[in-house]
């Protein structure tokens, strides 16, 4: 108990650290087929400790402005761990995505390349974060650091930078509604001279609503981003989702699908976003 413990702070230092040490500018915003991390937000505001899971989601994009004859798909892989440190909730998630094709940079002026322009594969650049969970009368708010590990920058998926911030949300449960917002922050604070800084806010919008029967509708992941690099909104979304939860092997699963616009007309940014999303709860340890 004493060594879990330990382990506990340590890796409560190690966050913190990394969310005082940020300071920095911008990378590209969530776009299927190049890096995308961003995030599932009910999971970090959900009234109560939520229980362990896998989720395996699928992010296509058919369509992305100002460049003709292009798509991408990334597939994005999330562990979400709930623990305790001293009694206090705490909710960690890990995101890894792997594109699988994106688009290229244009060679003509008509942007054609072939039928679809290819961009770099591979995985991205991974990112965590480890929010503490305080229940209150009224509803539920999380707070704690974020950060992203420049895992993709071999493949050229990734932004090639070290990033850390703060992250924080808050959801008022009312009947079969779920309102709140989730915000996550990330600065460079590290990472190769040849790339360019980075500086980016999220801010999620929380709508969710239980029709019974496990089905339930609400908006997307959509998270409208500002580059405080940029100075302007690189994705400014609108979405909506249903979602089917049924048992499978004893346990409680669900399928998610959502349909995502995004209003920011920057070039070579992501116009269609669709997402299918699979969650699995892991079963509980001792």
């Amino acid at each position: 108990m004493k060594l879990r413990r330990w382990i506990a702070w340590a890796l409560a230092l190690v966050y913190l650290h990394g969310g005082i040490a940020a300071a920095g500018p911008a990378d590209d915003d969530n776009r299927a087929g190049e890096e995308d991390t961003g995030s599932t937000a009910a999971q970090s505001v959900s009234a109560g400790q939520s229980p362990a899971k896998l989720t395996f989601a699928d992010w296509f994009s058919p369509e992305y402005h100002g460049i003709q004859n292009t798509r991408g798909n990334t597939l994005v892989g999330r562990a979400y761990i709930p623990w305790q440190l001293d009694g206090l909730d705490i909710l960690s998630r890990v995101t890894v995505p792997f594109t699988t094709s994106s688009p290229g940079k244009n060679a003509s002026p008509d942007g054609l390349i072939g039928e679809f322009p290819s961009g770099p594969d591979g995985f991205g650049d991974i990112e965590i974060y480890n929010v503490a969970q305080w229940r209150l009368d009224w509803g539920q708010i999380s707070f704690g650091p974020d950060f992203s590990i420049p895992t993709g920058t071999h493949s050229g998926v990734g932004n090639g930078k070290w990033t850390a911030g703060p992250a924080g949300g808050f959801n008022v449960q009312r009947g079969d509604w779920m309102l709140g917002a989730f915000s996550q922050s990330f600065f460079s604070f590290a990472g190769g001279s040849n790339f360019n800084p980075v500086a980016k806010t999220k801010v999620q919008p929380i709508i969710t609503w239980s029709l019974g029967d496990g089905w339930s509708v609400g908006t997307s992941d959509m998270n409208f981003t500002y580059d405080w690099h940029k100075q302007n909104f690189s994705n400014l979304p609108l979405g909506g989702q249903v979602g089917k939860s049924f048992m499978m092997f004893s346990r409680t699963v669900k399928i998610s699908q959502q349909v995502e616009y995004n209003f920011a007309n920057s070039a070579g940014g992501s116009a269609w976003t669709l997402r299918l999303t699979f969650e699995l709860p892991l079963p509980d340890f001792p």
